[in-house]
This record gives structure tokens, C-alpha cells and sequence, in this order.
């Protein structure tokens, strides 16, 4: 088998037909397969999936008894993939170009020593965001998508979609990443199999807009609780430790890393309306962007009364 599609949902009726739709209209010279783990969903999304799974060998239906959790979830998926390639896809979001497959198939080919290939993305807001803008096409910068091709880059300034990338399954296998994943190490899925799909191993890009990557108040990096995106935050420490015990991190790649993540912590703070937490923690950011100033602006207006809602004004 060629390529493995590994789609992970999780109580996804909604979007989920969306989702499959868009991988059954890859257009593709190879033989692939889809692979569905879904963690014991309860809103009518198993039924869905049934429903392909049985007009269709090609799709393989996983529907677990107990919910496993994201992390549980992707680990027993990634281990019936037979492909040679695997491309993962969130339920909730969903491929724009028929031909995302074959071109990383076919850069992958071209490469052996390319751990995995990812590409431009649209995001699609499903609340307000800044401006009311609920739709952006081609997400990445190009400074960002470059930075993004390396280890060091995935580590310090990640922005990477899940469901743009497709990697070599062999550089999983031979790690021992996920025997960490059974041991609930991390948290989150995505970035440690990328971080290892870069370690030692080239990264390609395709400029391409290839995927939506969907943004609810429920996904992962977005919560709307406090109390959990703290939380978030701090468990994105352990990916870090987990590589800094294989690779040498030097004075630079330290800086950038506690960069991205003070950023990481000052949204929090803004999402808290704690403007003196928020100040604190945006002095020590060196080379801040826009957004972290407006969010400053934000907050002052408020504690000084000047402001009671920012309205339209949402990051």
C-alpha cells in the first residue's frame, strides 16, 4: 500500500461528511486507503461512517467502545496504516485540492529524505474573529512556511496544520515516539510526530492551499476555558523536554522557544482580560508582532475604562 489516510473524530456529525468526501475525491494514480478512529462518538457520526464503511472496502471503520482520548486515538490508527505515506485529516476539517495526495506522494518519492510534506492552508473561523473575518485564504507567510521546514523552526515557531501534512510512516516506526503516545507523554498529536518527522530528516512544502483547517471554540489550541488553555500551554513543555534530551539546544533555539511560548502565554492573559499579568509577560518579548501589540492596546483601554468590549475587535 502506498498511502495511508488516517482521519481521527470524535463526535464530528456536522463536519464529517464534509471530511470524507474530500478525501474520496483525491485523485490519484496509486492505491490508498482510509483509516477512521473513532473515540466512541454518541451524536449520529458512527452511523455516518457505517454507512461508507459498508458501500466501501477502502474505508476502514474504527469505532472504539471507550473513548481512547486524542493522543489514544491517533496512536491505534497509526498502527493499522499499512501506506508507506501517511496523511492525517481531523474530522472537522477538510481537503480543497483533488490532487494534495499526489503531490506529496510524489515529492516524497522524489525525496528519500524527506520525513514529511505539508502545505498552505485556509482557516475557517466558526465564531467571529478580528474584523468579523470568519475565512482566510493561504494562512502562511512565507517566512513562516520557510521556518517551518526545519526542526529548529517546528520547535520554536510551529505552525504547521495537522491536516495539510503527509509523512513517511518508516520514520515513526523506527522511533520509539509511539510508545511515548501509549504513555499519554503528550497531549497533543500532532507536533511531537512532526518534530520527529524533521529530526535528522528534511521537511518539504507545498505553496499550494491544499486543506481548511476548521477553528471552534472546542478545538484544541482555541479553548474558550481558561482553566484549560493554561493547561494546554504548560503540557506543550513536555514535547520540548522530550527532544531536548536528543538534540543540543543552544543559546538561540532556547530564545526562540521561550519567545513562542511567553506569546503563547500572553494570549492567555489577554483572554483573561489580566492586563497587568499581560504587560508582564509582553515586555519580555523581543521582535513582538502586530497582534501582540494590539492585544495590548486592547487590554489598557479596558483597565483603563476606556473600553468595555472590544466588539468586532476578537482575536
Amino acid at each position: 500500500m502506498i498511502l495511508s489516510v488516517i482521519l481521527i473524530c470524535y463526535n464530528q456529525k456536522e463536519f464529517i461528511v464534509q471530511a470524507i468526501e474530500s478525501v474520496l475525491r483525491q485523485k490519484t494514480d496509486f492505491d490508498f486507503e482510509l483509516i477512521i478512529g473513532d473515540d466512541c462518538s454518541t451524536d449520529g457520526t458512527s452511523e455516518i461512517i457505517g454507512g461508507y464503511a459498508n458501500n466501501s472496502a477502502f474505508v476502514k471503520h474504527f469505532r472504539h467502545s471507550s473513548n481512547l482520548g486524542l493522543i489514544g486515538n491517533f496512536a491505534f490508527c497509526h498502527m493499522q496504516a499499512t501506506g508507506k505515506y501517511i496523511a492525517t485529516l481531523d474530522g472537522d476539517d477538510y481537503w480543497i485540492d483533488e490532487t494534495k495526495l499526489s503531490k506529496q506522494v510524489a515529492m516524497m518519492e522524489n525525496g528519500p529524505r524527506i520525513g514529511f510534506v505539508h502545505t498552505q492552508y485556509d482557516s475557517l473561523y466558526m465564531y467571529p474573529k478580528f474584523f468579523g473575518k470568519r475565512y482566510v485564504k493561504n494562512v502562511l507567510s512565507r517566512k513562516i512556511a520557510k521556518n517551518n521546514c526545519s526542526f529548529e523552526g517546528i520547535l520554536t515557531e510551529y505552525s504547521v496544520r495537522s491536516s495539510s501534512v503527509c509523512y513517511r510512516r518508516k520514520v515513526i516506526d523506527d522511533s520509539n515516539i509511539i510508545k511515548e503516545f501509549k504513555k499519554q507523554t503528550f497531549t497533543v498529536e500532532d507536533w511531537p510526530i512532526h518534530l520527529q518527522c524533521s529530526l535528522g530528516w528534511q521537511v518539504g512544502y507545498i505553496s499550494d492551499s491544499t486543506t481548511v483547517y476548521r477553528i471552534n471554540r472546542k478545538s484544541v489550541s482555541h479553548f474558550e476555558d481558561n482553566e484549560q488553555r493554561l493547561e494546554f500551554i504548560q503540557s506543550l513543555l513536555k514535547v520540548k523536554e522530550y527532544f531536548a534530551k536528543q538534540i543540543t539546544v543552544d543559546s538561540r533555539m532556547e530564545a526562540n522557544w521561550n519567545r513562542s511560548n511567553n506569546m503563547s502565554i500572553a494570549y492567555h492573559y489577554y483572554k483573561e482580560d489580566n492586563y497587568s499579568a499581560y504587560k508582564k509577560v509582553y515586555r519580555q518579548i523581543k521582535r513582538k508582532p502586530l497582534n501582540l501589540h494590539a492585544m495590548f492596546w486592547m487590554l489598557w483601554l479596558k483597565e483603563n475604562r476606556l473600553l468595555k468590549s472590544e466588539g468586532i475587535f476578537k482575536f
